[in-house]
């Protein structure tokens, strides 16, 4: 079961994660990104950045995609994890279970827009997000759960 789906430029990343999975009782995190997925390095790091006891799994989005629509997760409490708007888009679009979406850290790039203290959208960005808003997904922006969110739905 997914407990939650976060975009993270960063993927995993120490406080941040160890939060969020105490706050939902996560015992699995999946990412779903496909530069990562393809990178060993990348993976090691990654894997020191989990926290004790939690398993974990780094795949390709479509993989991600299948895996969970396959039920391979439903007796886990799943933080879904992925790192830019093209693949939070693509699961939202293929995965029902997700009703919504965590921007916790997009980072600034030339010509992005900020929308809140680490979330800056560029053009295109938002306009994944706007798809992803018309799915009638709720997009939250929100570094730790102990910190206010606000709806992106109600700003973009």
């Amino acid at each position: 079961m997914i407990k939650l789906t976060r975009l993270d430029y960063r993927l995993l990343h120490g406080q941040v994660v160890f939060a969020w999975t105490r706050n939902h009782g996560i015992d699995f995190i999946v990412v779903a990104d496909d530069e990562t997925s393809q990178d060993d390095f990348k993976k090691n790091a990654l894997s020191l950045a989990k926290p004790a006891g939690v398993g974990l799994e780094i795949l390709p989005t479509k993989e991600a995609i299948r895996l969970i629509n396959g039920g391979r997760y439903v007796r886990k409490q799943v933080l879904l994890v992925c790192g830019n708007t093209k693949e939070a888009l693509q699961i939202c679009q293929e995965v029902e279970e997700v009703k919504a979406i965590n921007y916790g850290n997009i980072a600034e790039k030339e010509g992005s827009k900020q929308y809140d203290l680490a979330v800056y959208l560029t053009p295109e960005e938002a306009k994944d997000t706007k798809k992803i808003i018309a799915l009638g997904i709720t997009v939250e922006m929100q570094q730790l759960p102990t910190a206010t969110y606000k709806k992106l739905n109600e700003i973009l």
